[in-house]
This record gives C-alpha cells, sequence and structure tokens, in this order.
C-alpha cells in the first residue's frame, strides 16, 4: 500500500507573511472547490500583509488560500503536475511600501474522494454524511494516479502521493511542513 502526505505551510516557521486582506473578488471557497475558476488566465492578485508580518517567505502559504512560490511551481511544474492553475500573485507589503512578486494563487483542479473509512480514525457527523478524520488512510485505487490533489472529504487539505513528496524534498523546499495521512491530528 502506498503511503500519501499532507503538505501545507509549516506555522512553527517565524516571521512569515500574515494576510490582511483579502480581495471581495475572490472567494474562498470556489477557490478549493476543485473546479476552474471562470477568471481570465492573466488576473493579477494583490493580497495586503499586515504590518505584523516578517520577512519569511516560505514555499507554501495554505491560510485559507494556496499560495505557491515560484520555486515549488517550478518544482511541479518540472515534474508535470499539471492540474493546477496559477494565477500571480503579490505581497503588498505595509512595512516597506512595496509590491512583492514571487507567489502564485494555485487552484488546484479536481477534488477525489479517496479516504478508506475502514482504515482510517473517522467518526460520522450524527446529522449528516459528513466525517471528522484523526487521521486517515488514502485508497490509491480510487486516485485516478493523481500525484497531487484535494480530497472531497476535506477539501482543504492538499495530498501528495509518496514518489512526489520524494521529488519535493530534493527541491529544498523552506517553510513547508509534508505529514503523513496516518499522523494527520485531526481537522
Amino acid at each position: 500500500m502506498s503511503k500519501f502526505y499532507l503538505i501545507d505551510q509549516n506555522t512553527q516557521s517565524p516571521g512569515g507573511p500574515i494576510i490582511e486582506t483579502y480581495p471581495d473578488t475572490i472567494d474562498v471557497l470556489e477557490v478549493i472547490s476543485g473546479k476552474r475558476l471562470p477568471w481570465d488566465p492573466d488576473t493579477t492578485i494583490t493580497l495586503k500583509l499586515s504590518k505584523s508580518s516578517g520577512d519569511f517567505r516560505p514555499d507554501l502559504v495554505t491560510y485559507l488560500l494556496p499560495l505557491f512560490s515560484d520555486k515549488i511551481k517550478e518544482c511541479l511544474t518540472k515534474l508535470n503536475v499539471d492540474n493546477i492553475d496559477y494565477y500571480p500573485v503579490f505581497l503588498d507589503n505595509p512595512n516597506t511600501g512595496k509590491l512583492e512578486p514571487g507567489y502564485w494563487l494555485a487552484n488546484i483542479i479536481g477534488v477525489i474522494k479517496c479516504v478508506d473509512i475502514s482504515q482510517s480514525d473517522a467518526k460520522q457527523h450524527p446529522l449528516s454524511k459528513r466525517y471528522t478524520f484523526k487521521s486517515f488512510v488514502v485508497d490509491e485505487a480510487l486516485t485516478n494516479s493523481q500525484s497531487l490533489f484535494r480530497l472531497a472529504e476535506m477539501r482543504r487539505l492538499i495530498v501528495i502521493n509518496e514518489t512526489l513528496k520524494k521529488c519535493l524534498e530534493e527541491c529544498e523546499l523552506t517553510g513547508i511542513r509534508i505529514t503523513n495521512t496516518r499522523d494527520y491530528e485531526g481537522d
């Protein structure tokens, strides 16, 4: 059985960007829906940083919107990960008065329902079909051989396969956390 991993921002890395405001034109739920966005491919997004933002710029920012750095975008492109639409992002830094390039809003296309409930630490909500997960196992047969995807069961999570994990580790990315789905500690 293959292993799968969650990739997200390491929030323990100090001094990272803190996004203060998002444009009204961006619907976070739409961005994590797995659908193509009805945006012009040349859409540029400006996100205002909080004055309490530090100077550290991780390769992945996952608070609300998935922001990928130039470096992680380049790595994924070289690895032929093609189910992501990218939109350039500028960070408006009130501490310097400058717009910082170097990030992309990453719209991951498609969501996959692939959690093996019988092998996972999952609890069904009494009034719905939704589950709360402590840890979970991905059924590889249901992933359509995708190396990076969002879960239908928890769309805010980004899952990668073991092969992609190893390749990304070779890219020497900073400020990211890669966690085995079995070690996930709940949503």
